[in-house]
């Protein structure tokens, strides 16, 4: 987790303005930011969302629908879950350099929710079993 966050402040009034007129989308893009690694991507499934914010996955679905529209974020999707990338025009973040052309590389912030976590945990103790 971000120790702060960080806003261009040429687009805090964008940001005001998605408070005030979509709050839901605002609580998911101020939950993201805090979550979100130095490249602002963070990977969550849609039930991390709905846990953290405890409303329905169609209503956070529209709202994401809404930051995606108009420019807050981008969404790769990943088998059960999403993978999150925040406009670094508004949320100021720390690059460095890729060593690669033609790859683009983003380290990720991996949110579970209680099943999610349980099911990682039981892979784990399953392969420890198994001595891999």
């Amino acid at each position: 987790m971000k120790k702060g966050i960080y806003f261009s402040f040429d687009k805090v009034g964008g940001i005001e303005q998605l408070i005030e007129e979509k709050p839901t989308a605002a609580r998911i893009f101020l939950f993201l930011s805090k979550y979100s690694n130095n490249d602002n991507v963070v990977v969550a499934s849609s039930s991390v969302l709905e846990i953290a914010l405890k409303k329905s996955r169609p209503y956070l679905s529209k709202c994401i629908k809404y930051l995606k529209e108009n420019g807050y974020l981008a969404v790769l999707n990943s088998g059960q879950t999403s993978v999150y990338i925040l406009n670094s025009e508004i949320l100021i973040s720390s690059k460095y350099d890729n060593e690669y052309k033609d790859i683009e590389i983003l380290n990720a912030t991996l949110l579970l929710s209680p099943k999610e976590t349980s099911m990682k945990s039981n892979q784990y103790r399953n392969i420890k079993n198994k001595g891999i």
